[in-house]
């Protein structure tokens, strides 16, 4: 996208920044402590983001027995509300080749009280392509598709 991460991903509450990949590297951990989410025991990861962020911190609730991550609470300030959740419940989880696989995700703007549901259908796991088209080396050097430096 040419546009500044903090921008609505077409039109939704999701921004380009909750749709990029996130590694551990690109967090300070501030704290982990126990907490629940739906009833079910989660630990509460708070991180502050080593980047130009939105969010100022953020709250990863993490299901120990499986390590998924069930909501992520942002905050706009230190000292501020919750601004945005993304929950992927457990009541929207499929199982495919032994894979957890989200097949819905929910943003909610706390601030605006406005919701955007995203539904995932038709989710393979390994189709079939050979991996090495998916490194990016692989993807730096492809040429001929429109929108991509040649």
């Amino acid at each position: 996208y040419g546009g500044n991460r903090r921008e609505a991903f077409l039109g939704s509450e999701f921004s380009y920044e909750d749709m990029e990949r996130q590694r551990a590297s690109d967090f300070e951990v501030l704290s982990m402590v126990p907490d629940e989410f739906e009833g079910e025991a989660v630990e509460r990861l708070r991180v502050r983001p080593h980047y130009d962020s939105a969010y100022a911190f953020s709250d990863y609730l993490i299901a120990p027995s499986d390590c998924l991550i069930l909501e992520i609470r942002h905050y706009k300030e230190v000292d501020s509300p919750v601004f945005k959740t993304i929950s992927s419940s457990r009541a929207h989880l499929e199982v495919i080749e032994g894979v957890h696989i989200v097949t819905r995700s929910e943003a909610r703007n706390l601030e605006s009280n406005r919701r955007t549901v995203i539904r995932f259908v038709g989710t393979e796991i390994d189709p079939g392509y050979a991996r090495r088209y998916f490194e990016p080396s692989i993807l730096e050097r492809i040429s001929g598709l429109p929108g991509l430096p040649r």
